[in-house]
């Protein structure tokens, strides 16, 4: 199950948990530590963007706020960290919306993307609960959450090879490294910087028995 599912079962179930089992306290104050994981029927207590970062966590995905979930951070963290978008209608499934000036009052993550996205919200007394995005009047703005990890270039997969071979390669500008040409330190392999002399004895031996074959 990815993150956007598992946050989806996790909304659903956290709705349903407080209306069966009135055990969510709505409170805004900070330190607010993040629990690591969650059960129903469990007492539970924050607010809106505490909510949000609460979700993340039990989906064991990335912290929206960038803090390493710590008791710190707020809406307007949440607004400052993430990517934004153009428009509602960019929202997917665990996307977070923010509320005032700068994300400033309110938070909540997007429940069913759509023309008019239905949100979870912790944010007030009786939430977790579900509203559509429109009915909410205040200045919002669209984040990504999780962030989208960028795919490794080809560079990226030179610079994290880490073996002799990849090593020889680079330093004679040969096989994947030939572009690059010798030594170019922007495509260097993954390996120590001060190279084990067993390496150098190594790549010795190497560059005889090349010369004897020529």
């Amino acid at each position: 199950m990815g993150i956007r599912d598992e946050l989806h079962r996790l909304m659903l179930a956290t709705i349903a948990d407080e209306l069966e089992h009135r055990t969510w306290t709505y409170h805004a104050v900070r330190p607010m530590y993040v629990p690591p994981r969650w059960y129903p029927g469990e007492r539970v207590t924050g607010d809106c963007s505490k909510g949000v970062q609460y979700l993340a966590r039990w989906a064991d995905g990335p912290d929206p706020m960038g803090e390493g979930f710590g008791p710190a951070g707020n809406s307007s963290t949440l607004w400052l960290r993430l990517p934004h978008l153009a428009s509602a209608r960019e929202l997917e499934l665990g996307d977070i919306v923010t509320f005032g000036h700068d994300g400033d009052e309110h938070a909540a993550m997007v429940l069913e993307p759509g023309d008019d996205p239905l949100v979870w919200s912790f944010g007030h007394q009786g939430a977790p609960n579900r509203y559509r995005l429109s009915s909410d009047r205040r200045p919002q703005q669209y984040l990504r959450y999780p962030v989208p990890t960028p795919a490794p270039t080809a560079e990226d997969r030179l610079r994290a090879r880490t073996t002799w071979f990849a090593w020889v390669a680079w330093r004679l500008g040969e096989g994947e490294w030939r572009r690059y040409g010798k030594r170019n330190p922007r495509v260097r392999p993954n390996v120590k910087r001060r190279v084990p002399l067993s390496w150098w004895r190594r790549y010795a031996k190497f560059l005889a028995r090349r010369g004897r074959a020529g």
